[in-house]
């Protein structure tokens, strides 16, 4: 079949149609639309075909089309109870009697002042408190006792060493054979009271570094009391030359003098054990703080 062009007046061969094909079936025949085809305006709206509904049930199922998971069972929600409401009177209260503030009856401290109400809290606080000062009035004495516990063994050994000096004297005198026949010796009472006083002395020494009070006490009253009494045991005096020193003498007699010599050397040795007594004093005073601060 053959037809002229309409521009170029050339002609052209037109190839015969293809005869048409008679549809297997009707569904065939009539195309099914597809998912979502949308038909004629006239019609308005888009629907499947059953055709179509029966292929899409046809394909298997992907992956990413696979049934969501059940839920999971959720735990059955226990029953809200209302509690009713609290019917107990309120608790009693009281005034403070050191800030006036009014506080629960049953309280033992106050919440605003801070002072304790209770015998037993006021009693605890109370014993912190002492053995609080204890420790620091101990703490403050102990600093110094070293000091004083020297001083105190340096007095005793001045007195030991003044007794020794008298009584090796006396021994020479005793067995010179150089003495004026008329000059007074010591008797035995006098070397029986200082030799064992000298080694007393000694002994008390060597426990001052570390001893209690009582030792200082011992050691006080040892130097007070040794050159008196060995002036009344019978030391050795020569009056004579006493009178000779000064017209103030001649008018006392021999038992005169020997109790102002008593009474003499008795001041020089409360001087001489001063020291002695006030680490005596400090140390008592300090076992007694402590026995005070453990006392329950």
């Amino acid at each position: 079949m053959t037809t002229t062009c309409p521009g170029c007046q050339s002609k052209m061969l037109i190839p015969a149609p293809a005869a048409p094909r008679e549809p297997a079936s009707r569904d065939a025949a009539e195309p099914s639309p597809s998912v979502g085809q949308t038909l004629p305006s006239a019609v308005g709206q888009t629907f499947l075909s059953a055709n179509a509904a029966e292929k899409i049930n046809a394909v298997p199922d992907s992956p990413q089309s696979a049934p969501p998971a059940p839920a999971p069972a959720l735990s059955p929600v226990p029953p809200v109870i209302a509690k009713a409401p609290d019917s107990s009177p309120p608790e009693p209260t009281k005034r403070c009697p050191y800030c006036a503030e009014r506080i629960l009856a049953a309280a033992r401290k106050c919440r605003y002042c801070g002072e304790l109400l209770d015998e037993d809290l006021r009693r605890e606080d109370e014993e912190k408190r002492r053995e609080a000062n204890a420790a620091a009035l101990l703490a403050a004495a102990g600093k110094s006792d070293g000091i004083w516990r020297l001083v105190s063994i340096f007095m005793t050994m001045l007195t030991a060493g003044w007794l020794v000096a008298l009584t090796v004297s006396n021994l020479e005198l005793e067995f010179s054979k150089s003495v004026e026949p008329g000059l007074a010796r010591a008797p035995w009472t006098v070397y029986a009271f200082d030799i064992p006083l000298i080694f007393g002395l000694f002994m008390l020494m060597r426990q001052m570094r570390r001893g209690p009070y009582q030792v200082f006490l011992s050691a006080a009253f040892a130097i007070v009391v040794c050159m008196p009494l060995t002036i009344a045991l019978g030391w050795p005096i020569d009056f004579e030359m006493l009178r000779k020193q000064g017209d103030v003498y001649k008018n006392f007699t021999e038992d005169e003098l020997r109790n102002l010599l008593m009474a003499v050397t008795a001041m020089i040795g409360l001087l001489f054990s001063a020291p002695v007594w006030f680490t005596a004093l400090k140390l008592f005073a300090q076992a007694r703080i402590r026995a005070r601060s453990k006392k329950p």
